[in-house]
C-alpha cells in the first residue's frame, strides 16, 4: 500500500511540475518575442534588474506590457525586479 501510495504521489509531482512552469504559450509571451531581442538578468541581491533588449520604435503602451511580462517572467525569483529597456 505504501508502494502504491507513493507511486502515485511522485506521478502527480512530476506531472504538476511539467505543465506549471512559466512558459506558458498565451498572448503576452507571443507579443514578447515579437519585440523582445534579448533579456537578461542581474541579481542585486534584494532586487533584479532586467535588461531587455528591444525592436525599435515600441510604444510606452508596449514598455508597460513588457514591463508586466517581465514581471511575469521572473517572479519565480521572489524578488523586487526593476526592468531596464536597451535598444539592440
Amino acid at each position: 500500500m505504501k508502494n502504491l501510495f507513493l507511486a502515485f504521489s511522485v506521478i502527480f509531482l512530476v506531472s504538476c511540475t511539467a505543465t506549471h512552469n512559466h512558459y506558458h504559450t498565451g498572448n503576452d509571451n507571443d507579443f514578447a518575442q515579437s519585440k523582445i531581442i534579448k533579456h537578461y538578468h542581474h541579481d542585486k541581491g534584494d532586487h533584479i534588474v532586467v535588461v531587455v533588449k528591444h525592436r525599435h520604435g515600441i510604444t510606452k503602451a508596449e514598455r508597460k506590457r513588457l514591463r508586466k511580462w517581465c514581471h511575469k517572467h521572473y517572479k519565480h525569483h521572489r524578488k523586487r525586479v526593476k526592468v531596464q529597456f536597451v535598444l539592440g
